[in-house]
């Protein structure tokens, strides 16, 4: 699950916000070009983060908690924030993030037409965050 760590607080716990090493983390990922991905990270970790992150930030899994209340998806300041940072949220296709474990191509769009209005299409990608076939998945990875 999403609980704090050295690095800040995650969704399911008592959001501490970004620690000092999660800031030296962040200029580490700069100094080698990667993006910092807020997804699962509590609020405050996010807007920390999306503040001090030298690179844009990324939410690759995300939905608009606006549409629809569950601790992982992200609230309508961090998506715009996310924005202006030049990041992407992408969004995901799990029922449990989408609304009442409903996982329909209908729902999905409301989420994305959502995000798409409220802070462009340009920062609205895809992160679907589920595999079908672990067998493929083990093969690719092994």
């Amino acid at each position: 699950m999403a609980y704090n760590n050295g690095l800040g607080g995650g969704c399911h716990d008592e959001d501490c916000g970004l620690t000092a090493f999660g800031r030296q983390v962040l200029d580490e990922m700069a100094r080698i070009g990667m993006v910092a991905g807020c997804s699962h990270v509590g609020q405050r970790t996010a807007l920390e983060t999306m503040e001090y992150s030298a690179n844009p930030v990324i939410l690759f899994h995300s939905n608009p908690r606006a549409k629809w209340d569950h601790p992982c998806n992200v609230r309508v300041e961090a998506m715009k924030v996310c924005a202006a940072t030049r990041g992407v949220i992408g969004l995901n296709g799990i029922g449990i993030f989408l609304g009442n474990n409903e996982a329909t191509a209908r729902r999905h769009v409301e989420h994305l037409d959502y995000a798409a209005q409220l802070i462009g299409p340009d920062h609205v990608g895809m992160g679907f965050d589920y595999v079908f076939d672990m067998q493929e998945l083990d093969d690719h990875l092994g």
